[in-house]
């Protein structure tokens, strides 16, 4: 094996997957060799780890591969390419067969090796589809399938390449541009810096096998750390703080967010059954399960905080940025709002940690890519963060008025004679939530400082003859978020 960059197309019947396994290195080395900071291709600087992540879930939609974690999994790749390559492990979506004919794998496979999507004389096997998927103004879901696949094989393949492993900074660039061990030739090392890039890797993943062997790891370790030296002294003025990468780590091992919405999910069902169960019969037991369903909101609530404030302390700038991020910030205006307008309505509470889990759900999606980016320069404005987080965090309070009103609804379907006077209690709490929030809505604009507000009422009420009084209706606004829900029909 040894470290090599070339990728051969073996055939012969070798159980791949036990070769990996038993070849593995330990999870403590391995752990090491994710903290090494590296160069992504947007040039943001992140640990080794982070890309070892993105890698396997982006790949195999998953956080191990038989019982190795991403940190192994990118170390034995490095290590032994060719073996990967024959390793089935590129996730194929069920329902697509197509596919699967192409490629030859079984009509129920759930993976494919990276061999698998090439020919004896290395043709892709997917370019006429890809070409017709990709000239798609509007591709299906057949031409997205094959264009999820060919980014999963892409992936894999830049990781047998070894190309996006850069983690050697070109001594004095002025750009701070960093390159990978294929791409030394053209950075133009000079005298010990040139011979020190050329063989630090080979001697390090000889060092690993050897250590292995012996159950010493010294040398090896040794090794990553003048490697690591090499960086801050050559690339300093772009690498994270020790701190920031230990924090980005500890974010890629509990990927909070995508554990969030199961969670919030099941505490917000159940809760929400004990709820209807008391409003029929209620017990010191539904009291006290009520009590911890309470508690157990807040604690996830505070988790999807921290993870936020962890999110904006590793890339630098708000975590609002993009379509993920601003998910998963809706996601948190939303139980924000529900935590603050729901303390004396628990149907509100259930109701919108559930709308939450909702959000979170659609936000790992596939369409949605959660890898943390640069910020863009045209996004990169103090004003242009705190009108960001106003407008996205507004969807907050408009999607905990949506789920007020089917809990209201809800309501009434379940009132009978003799639960009426609970349930027009439980209605007319949320019935006042549901006011508050609109009418703060409506109102949030000084019509003094903006008019435009009242562009309906002087303009287009005229114009088009809408309301009584041609405004629109604004004359009803105040009576309308005064009215009582209970009071009796003048027509009755």
């Amino acid at each position: 094996m040894g470290w090599s960059q070339s990728i051969d197309h073996p055939r012969t019947q070798v159980d791949f997957d036990s070769l990996v396994v038993a070849d593995a290195f330990s999870k403590e080395q391995a752990a090491k060799f994710g903290s090494l900071v590296i160069q992504d291709l947007g040039g943001r600087m992140k640990p080794a780890n982070t890309f070892s992540s993105e890698l396997l879930r982006k790949v195999s939609k998953s956080d191990m591969y038989k019982g190795l974690d991403s940190n192994q999994v990118l170390l034995s790749i490095l290590n032994a390419p060719v073996v990967w390559y024959n390793i089935p492990i590129i996730y194929l979506k069920r329902g697509n067969d197509s596919i699967r004919a192409i490629t030859g794998v079984e009509a129920k496979a759930k993976y494919a090796s990276l061999g698998s999507f090439f020919d004896a004389t290395g043709v892709y096997k997917l370019s006429s589809q890809l070409e017709s998927a990709y000239r798609a103004a509007i591709p299906n879901q057949f031409q997205k399938d094959f264009i999820e696949v060919d980014k999963r094989v892409n992936l894999l393949y830049s990781a047998l390449e070894g190309k996006v492993l850069r983690i050697f900074p070109i001594p004095e660039d002025e750009n701070n541009k960093w390159v990978s061990f294929p791409e030394i030739e053209e950075a133009n090392f000079k005298g010990t810096d040139s011979l020190y890039v050329r063989n630090v890797l080979p001697l390090y993943f000889q060092s690993l096998r050897a250590g292995k062997a012996s159950n010493d790891s010294q040398q090896a370790t040794e090794l990553l750390e003048s490697l690591t030296g090499f960086q801050k002294r050559y690339g300093a003025e772009v690498m994270p703080s020790e701190d920031r990468i230990a924090t980005e780590i500890l974010y890629n091992k509990y990927d909070i967010f995508k554990k969030l919405y199961s969670w919030y999910l099941y505490v917000g069902l159940l809760f929400f059954i004990i709820l209807l169960v008391q409003i029929f019969k209620d017990s010191k037991a539904i009291r006290v399960s009520i009590t911890f369903f309470k508690a157990s909101i807040v604690f996830l609530f505070l988790l999807h905080t921290a993870g936020l404030i962890a999110r904006w302390y590793i890339s630098g700038h708000a975590p609002w940025s993009d379509a993920y991020e601003s998910m998963i910030y809706v996601a948190w205006a939303t139980m924000f709002f529900g935590l603050a307008f729901g303390r004396k309505s628990n149907l509100t509470m259930a109701a919108t940690t559930f709308v939450a889990a909702m959000i979170l759900m659609i936000a790992h999606w596939n369409w949605m890519d959660p890898a943390i980016a640069n910020l863009q320069p045209v996004l990169d404005s103090y004003w242009l963060m705190i009108h960001g987080a106003v407008i996205v965090g507004s969807y907050g309070p408009f999607a905990l008025s949506m789920v007020i009103g089917i809990v209201a609804l809800l309501l009434i379907l379940l009132t009978t004679k003799k639960n009426k006077g609970r349930m027009g209690f439980e209605y007319k709490r949320i019935d006042h939530h549901q006011r508050t929030l609109a009418y703060r809505r409506i109102n949030y604009v000084d019509h003094r400082k903006f008019p435009w507000r009242y562009v309906g009422q002087r303009k287009l009420g005229s114009l088009l003859g809408l309301g009584s009084k041609r405004n629109m209706g604004f004359n009803q606004h105040h009576d309308l978020f005064l009215c009582d829900p209970y009071a009796t029909h003048p027509s009755t």
